[in-house]
Order: structure tokens, then C-alpha cells, then sequence
């Protein structure tokens, strides 16, 4: 039985005239049902549409510099710009959960209503979180966004009936006290909790600290 050849002495394509070894490969997107295997046209870094070919230092494009101008550019492509009051939704792609995506190639992504308060309004910081006054994800009017911490962000949802979990139809507390204004008391991260059990375990805490002392 005759074995394929595994590699073929070519020319490499880009017109540099170099000779190579291309080594088949049998990916099914290179070539037909029923065809032979695949031998490469060109040699590695001389891809003339890979920019990794540019980075290995073969004639292929240059690698994507991003600049501010850029990501406004790219921005500006896929918003329709209407009234002050009105939602400005994002015509490009979205996340999971609706949230406009500004994507460069595989070099840059981020949100886009995170971009557009850049643009607006000003530098954020990596902690910095951009909130939704219109609560419509896709939005991404700046007159529409607000900066604040992950903390704001979740107290918004809970005076706005949005934030749910395991816990939000819960109306009492493990120990049976009720959930009321008075008796509810939010951490830092926005977790609700008893005030009254808080208060029998720092009455516990200091009782037992008492007996150590002594």
C-alpha cells in the first residue's frame, strides 16, 4: 500500500521566491470532502493576510495598534445618535446579558457603554462601575450612564426591585425575625442580613469575652 508523502518541497507563495518544506495537514476547513491532504501554500511568516506572519517578520499586516481615536472610530460605527432623553442603543454585538461589546479583531474588547462614558465624561478606573439610569443594557447614551462602585451598583438593583438571588423572596431570617426597614441591615457588598441576630451575637461576643477576662 502506498503512504502519502508527509511534507513537499514548494515555492513558498508570497512571491519571495524561498523554497520550504510544507508539511500536510489534514484540518477539514482547508480543503474538500474527498480531496487529499492539505500541503500549505506559504512559508511560516510569510502569510500575507496573518498578522502574526508581520510579527515573526514576514511581509503579512501589520498588528492592530490601539489608539483613543480608533476605539472612538469603531465606537461611533455602530451607534445611531438620537434624542438627548432617548435610548441610544448599541447596533453592534452583545453579551449574555444584552450589553453592547466593542470588539477590535482578537486585539481589543470591552463594553460599549463602558467606552461611550469614556468618551463623554472621562477616564474610569478598573473598579469603577457604569450604571444604567434607563436600566436598558444595550443603551449606551452617555446622558444615560452614571459611574459608581460595584456596591452602588447593587443597592440601585434592590431599591429598583431588580437584584434576585436564592434569598430576595425570603421574608424572614433563619432564626424567624422579620426582614423590616428597621431590622434589615446591608454589608458592604450588599448582602442582607438580621440586625436583631446581629445584635445577639455581639451581646454573646462580649458576654464571652467578659468570662475570659475573668
Amino acid at each position: 500500500m502506498r503512504r502519502e508523502p508527509v511534507c513537499q518541497l514548494k515555492t513558498c507563495a508570497c512571491g519571495c521566491g524561498e523554497e520550504f518544506r510544507a508539511t500536510r495537514s489534514y484540518y477539514r476547513g482547508l480543503r474538500k470532502p474527498g480531496a487529499g491532504p492539505y500541503f500549505p501554500d506559504y512559508k511560516v511568516g510569510h502569510n500575507p493576510n496573518t498578522r502574526a506572519a508581520a510579527v515573526k517578520g514576514g511581509p503579512g499586516r501589520p498588528p492592530i495598534v490601539i489608539t483613543t481615536a480608533l476605539l472612538e472610530e469603531r465606537w461611533r460605527a455602530h451607534v445611531i445618535p438620537g434624542a438627548p432623553d432617548e435610548c441610544w442603543e448599541w447596533q453592534g454585538g452583545r453579551d449574555a446579558h444584552n450589553y453592547g461589546k466593542l470588539r477590535i479583531g482578537r486585539a481589543h474588547q470591552e463594553l460599549a457603554h463602558r467606552r461611550s462614558y469614556i468618551l463623554h465624561k472621562g477616564p474610569l478606573s478598573p473598579a469603577d462601575v457604569v450604571r444604567h439610569s434607563c436600566d436598558n443594557p444595550p443603551c449606551v447614551n452617555p446622558a444615560h450612564l452614571h459611574s459608581g462602585t460595584h456596591l452602588d451598583n447593587i443597592l440601585d438593583k434592590i431599591r429598583k426591585g431588580r437584584y434576585r438571588n436564592q434569598n430576595t423572596d425570603k421574608t424572614h431570617c433563619p432564626n424567624g425575625h422579620e426582614y423590616t426597614a428597621a431590622n434589615t441591615y446591608l454589608c458592604k457588598r450588599g448582602k442582607r442580613s438580621c440586625q436583631t441576630c446581629k445584635m445577639d451575637a455581639c451581646r454573646r461576643y462580649a458576654a464571652r469575652k467578659k468570662r475570659v477576662a475573668g
